[in-house]
């Protein structure tokens, strides 16, 4: 009978080991639970910034399949009059989005203005709110009037005629919440949406547009082509999404190659203590093999240990790299919100992907780091193995060769890092083998 393919007593041996040396285990326990924890958290955090991003873009993006946009970032709302009120013109709204804050709340709001008799085919669930629940003319008449979806109203603790003070670049401006939507979802939690004059007024783009959007198709790509003024140009949505998505590559490669680099600290200190706790039972380790215990049975001894450990450290490191996820999370996310796109702490979700990925490469790193010495546990002979001076002696052989490799990958390391091309990502591959 054979547990995992070991004989029962040599399995029984090998753990009694873990439990009387317990720091030692705990210092491999700590590498693997360390190197999860960081891979984890970085993926989820990652995860929620897209996830928040495309959440978001949905809802201001509505069914528009192309936008008209201003060679310098904004374009004069001429522009649109002169399109609209051509002949044989596809469906088209103008929009003016910005970021604003609202006093008594912490980070930024998205605030829209929209033309609320273009909206119908691109956006209806707040415009129709207005339309169809709500007072028409109170939302024409009364300058300062705002509509918010329900997670937003929650979020700003606003119910209907309650007061927002917005706070743009040093203006202030109140609004008055009109009408609150019924839709709870995250991508709407930081949407403000307003007339577009509102908008104008509180953006400071009186006479400019952020963009139109545009409904195209085969046949009215010509109209836009022939119609459309040289000053502007026309790009599509879905591509102006992956491209904002892209700028933020970089920024989620570094923190994707810091995680890493966790795992890789995390493999040292595996490989450090399985090492250790290989010289620690030298003398045991011939015995077994004097008294018949073959090569691969202690082999494989060794890995099973540390799989049992790497086992216990992917479920601690898997609960303690969700909650330093969602810290890890608010830090992204408002990283990305300054410098890239919207982004919302609230879209993390713990998905099994991530989860699958932080355990293939908690288990597999494991796997590695204890590779080499359970190799060295049963591939020397029983004789040699309770010589503690052929020990010594097959170090002081390795040495030199050892020391060469060193010296080599020193240097391919610096060449990959400065002079191949490629980026950062290649930087980071030199960086690796430097470690």
């Amino acid at each position: 009978m054979t547990i995992l393919g070991l004989p029962p007593l040599l399995l029984r041996a090998g753990l009694r080991y873990q439990l009387r040396h317990r720091w030692q285990a705990l210092l491999a326990l700590t590498g693997i639970v360390m190197g999860v924890t960081v891979v984890l958290a970085v993926d989820l955090a990652n995860g929620a910034a897209k996830a928040s991003f495309a959440l978001s873009s949905k809802q201001v993006q509505g069914t528009a399949t192309h936008r008209i946009v201003g060679t310098g970032g904004e374009l004069p709302d001429a522009v649109y009059r002169q399109l609209f009120t051509t002949p044989g013109h596809p469906p088209m709204a103008p929009v003016i989005t910005t970021r604003v804050r609202v006093d008594g709340h912490k980070g930024r709001m998205r605030l829209i203005g929209v033309d609320l008799f273009a909206e119908d085919v691109f956006r209806d669930q707040l415009p129709g709110l207005i339309q169809n629940k709500a007072s028409l003319g109170g939302w024409l008449s009364r300058p300062g009037s705002a509509a918010l979806s329900a997670s937003a109203a929650a979020m700003l603790d606003a119910l209907p005629g309650s007061r927002l003070d917005l706070n743009h670049q040093g203006r202030r401006y109140p609004l008055q919440v009109h009408a609150v939507s019924d839709d709870d979802s995250l991508g709407s939690r930081n949407l403000i949406v307003v007339d577009i004059a509102t908008a104008q007024l509180v953006a400071g783009m009186q006479g400019r547009l952020s963009h139109i959007d545009v409904i195209l198709n085969d046949e009215s790509k010509p109209w836009m082509q022939r119609n459309m003024p040289s000053s502007v140009r026309l790009v599509d949505v879905a591509e102006q999404a992956r491209d904002v998505v892209g700028l933020s590559e970089s920024f989620e490669l570094n923190l994707t190659a810091m995680s890493l680099l966790a795992l890789m600290v995390g493999m040292f200190l595996i490989f450090n203590a399985t090492s250790f706790s290989i010289v620690q039972r030298r003398n045991l380790l011939g015995r077994l093999r004097a008294l018949g215990v073959r090569e691969r049975e202690l082999t494989r001894l060794v890995l099973v240990e540390a799989m049992i450990l790497a086992a216990a450290g992917t479920l601690i490191g898997t609960i303690l790299g969700y909650w330093l996820g969602r810290g890890l999370t608010q830090i992204v996310a408002a990283t990305v919100s300054e410098f890239y796109y919207d982004a919302t702490a609230d879209a993390m979700t713990l998905s099994w992907p991530s989860i699958i990925k932080a355990w293939g490469l908690g288990m597999a790193g494991t796997l590695i780091a204890a590779w080499l010495p359970a190799r060295q546990a049963g591939k020397t002979p029983p004789l040699t193995t309770l010589s503690r001076a052929d020990l010594e002696k097959s170090t002081r052989a390795r040495l030199p060769w050892l020391a060469g490799l060193g010296v080599l990958l020193l240097l391919l390391g610096f060449t990959v890092a400065l002079a191949f091309p490629g980026g950062v990502s290649v930087g980071f591959a030199g960086l690796f083998i430097l470690l």
